[in-house]
């Protein structure tokens, strides 16, 4: 489909009120997607309920470094990355690091509880919006989107579609945002005097 066509026809569809699904991109090496900003952006304030009904903001991970994931249990591609986003949050979640998987879905936590346990995704916390209203304070246009946080809570990279979460490039990028990567060594005898 010619490339006008492909961006009139997303156009109309978003305009209509449809989210749009991104599909994953053909096989390459590192994080297929991933674009990591020039400089940091504060995001907007961003409300989201946990599973239990209580009212979040970014501000309740303050501290750690944040991959807010949005998500929905009907979309194909999402449903591909969850396991991923639970290891990474078995790997690293803790005092430094949170996956933030914020589920779209209507039918809310009645869909994504059973959804998640059935797939055995045991790490990660339900996050809920169902009214999608964290799509468009962000600009998204589809899911899954995914977005890296620093832990000033300013948004450091953006990944639309699933960019291969359970790769080595993955770990790194969440090892060099945490700072959890250890400094190259230098051979016995040398002594590093700057950076």
């Amino acid at each position: 489909m010619p490339l006008l066509r492909v961006i009139a026809t997303t156009l109309l569809l978003l305009g209509a009120g449809a989210v749009v699904v991104f599909a994953p991109a053909a096989a390459s090496p590192g994080l297929r997607g991933y674009v990591p900003y020039a400089a940091p952006q504060v995001p907007p304030p961003l409300a989201f309920s946990d599973g239990e009904g209580q009212r979040l903001d970014l501000g309740a991970f303050a501290g750690k470094v944040v991959l807010l994931n949005l998500w929905a249990t009907w979309c194909g591609p999402c449903v591909a990355e969850i396991p991923a986003l639970d290891d990474l949050q078995a790997r690293f979640g803790g005092e430094d690091f949170q996956v933030v998987a914020v589920s779209v879905d209507r039918g809310a936590g009645g869909v994504v509880e059973p959804f998640l346990e059935r797939i055995g995704a045991s790490h990660l916390p339900v996050y809920l919006d169902p009214s999608s209203r964290i799509l468009r304070q962000l600009g998204v246009s589809g899911v899954p989107t995914s977005f890296l946080l620093d832990r000033e809570g300013r948004i450091i990279g953006r990944a639309e579609g699933d960019p291969g979460w359970d790769s080595a490039a993955a770990r790194r990028l969440i090892e060099d945002a945490i700072g959890e990567r250890a400094a190259p060594q230098l051979p016995a005898g040398l002594i590093r005097t700057s950076g």
